[in-house]
This record gives structure tokens, sequence and C-alpha cells, in this order.
């Protein structure tokens, strides 16, 4: 939806600080609002237990949650969350972090997200020594908040098919990253081509080969080709499987689009070489294979 550009008055600050759990009935407000909640997973609150829940168990344990204040008044909430995998240190194992947002709908189009998200990406590279890389993912068919990212100064890398749920239904996803990444800052982690970014719903298992002595020789393409067809039949919820690899890496791309995989684009200072000095995060190509995309021939 198009919205009248309004900027917020001079003396209205765009500030952010930690929830309380005072701050039920301004949650509440936003997620109670199916307008707001249209591009998120929960469906929207009918009770303001659930939002005194939701800061109870969700955001005060967040690494970084923090809500968006215009003055005094809580408008809106915002997070950061490193992608490492489940049950390890924050930080410890993982050079990334994803950043989600939302805003009451009476606040719209006044550039509050835009300061918001430009607030909270430098909070968090300043916070966190280990972060590389910041991303954020928007709804295909969610161009408003495409744009507060790109306002914010969040470079689009691509668009990643069936990459999330929503109440039920696999959505496209356009990803982006924060520009605060150029500083070069190298993650605590050393990852490899086939490191997953997250586990989440309907986000498949990621190929990793290495046919070493085998290169040229289709063994990589013939290998890929046969985990498709194993993986789809033995996981037969899963909607998507993805592959990352070096985008300096040509014959690992080469294998993967002839094993039927499509390239969805590019993600910058996204892999972190084991040895590698600081700063020297290199960028990848992503690919995906979809259970609805048509199975190459095993010969």
């Amino acid at each position: 939806m198009e919205h009248q550009r309004r900027e917020p008055a001079p003396e209205t600050e765009v500030t952010l600080r930690e929830f309380t759990e005072a701050d039920a009935e301004a949650l509440f407000a936003w997620a109670s609002d199916p307008r707001v909640v249209l591009f998120q997973r929960r469906e929207a609150y009918a009770r303001v237990d659930e939002a005194r829940r939701y800061i109870r168990d969700h955001v005060l344990p967040h690494p970084w949650y923090r809500a968006i204040c215009l003055g005094a008044v809580a408008v809106g909430s915002i997070s950061v969350k490193p992608c490492g995998p489940a049950g390890e240190e924050e930080g410890a194992s993982s050079s990334r972090a994803s950043l989600g947002y939302r805003v009451a709908h009476g606040y719209w189009g006044r550039g509050i997200a835009t300061r918001a998200v430009g607030m909270a990406a430098a909070a968090a590279f300043a916070e966190w020594l280990w972060l590389a890389r910041l991303e954020a993912v928007a709804d295909v068919e969610n161009p408003a908040s495409q744009r507060v990212l790109e306002k914010a100064g969040f470079v689009r890398e691509g668009l990643l098919r069936r990459y999330v749920v929503l109440k039920g239904r696999p959505r496209d996803m356009v990803i982006s990253q924060s520009y605060y990444t150029s500083r070069g800052r190298r993650g605590a982690m050393d990852l490899d081509d086939g490191d997953a970014r997250r586990q989440k719903e309907a986000e498949g298992p990621v190929v990793s080969l290495r046919p070493l002595g085998h290169w040229g020789r289709g063994v990589a393409s013939a290998a890929i080709r046969m985990v498709v067809g194993r993986v789809f039949e033995d996981l037969p919820g899963l909607g998507r499987l993805e592959a990352v690899t070096d985008v300096g890496n040509a014959r690992s791309q080469r294998a993967l689009e002839k094993a039927g995989f499509h390239r969805e684009g590019v993600l910058r200072s996204y892999i972190v070489r084991p040895g590698a000095g600081a700063g020297e995060a290199v960028d990848a190509a992503v690919y995906s294979f979809l259970s609805s995309d048509p199975r190459p021939p095993l010969a």
C-alpha cells in the first residue's frame, strides 16, 4: 500500500530502548492489527495477555530486541538476532545476524521505520564485534518494507524462492544486506561453501560437495542430482533445498546449475574462510531447488 510521506515533527525524536512488561498495552496495539501482522508468521493478537506473555517469554530473553519510540511513546519494535546454530552462544559460531521490525499502522509513511533500522544496524555492529554481515528479508509483495531497507542503506541481493512459511503459505522473500558490512569486520566463525544460514520452517538442507581429484568429470553434478531426488522423496514436506558457494568458485556454480538449481543472487560478506585475516569475508552465490521444480535426469 502506498502512503503519503510525512516526516515526524522536529520535536519528536525517534529512539530505541529495551522493552519492559509495562509495554504490553503498546505492543498489543500493533500486534492486534491485521495490517501490521500481514507479512508476519503470527496471527493478530486477540487479548493483551498474549502481548504480555510474548514480552515475558520472547522479548526479554532475546539478545537484542528494542521498542521503537517516538518521543516517549512506543510505536513499534525492532530486533536483531544472530544466525548461528541453535543452542550455541551468540556470536561464538556466527558472523551474521538478521534484522526484523514492525511499526504501528498509524505511524506508517513518516520515516520512523527507516530511522529505526539505521539506528539498529549501527548499534548491532558497535555492540557485536564478531558481526560481519547484517541481513533482512522482506516479502516480495511488501514493497513498502523493501523501500524502508533501501533507504536505511541495505542493498538488495536477490529473491529467495519459497524461503519462509507465513500463515501456512510458502513465500518468496527479497533479501538485503546492510552497507555497514563494507567496513570489513570479520566474524568469529570459519564457514565453508555449504554453511546454512538458518534452520527454520520451509528451508531445506544445504548441499556441500568437494569432489577434489574428480573435478571436471561431472561427478559433482551427478551427485547433486541424486541428492535432490533422494531428499525430496525422504522429506515429503520439504519445499526448498538451497546451496551457497564462493562467488569466485565457477566450478561449483556450474555443477549446481547443471543439476537444475536456480541462482537467486549474491550474498555479500557471507563466507569467512578458515585462517582468513580480519576483513576477509567473501561473497557467496545462493542457489535453490524447489519441490515444484522439474527434476533433472540422473544421466
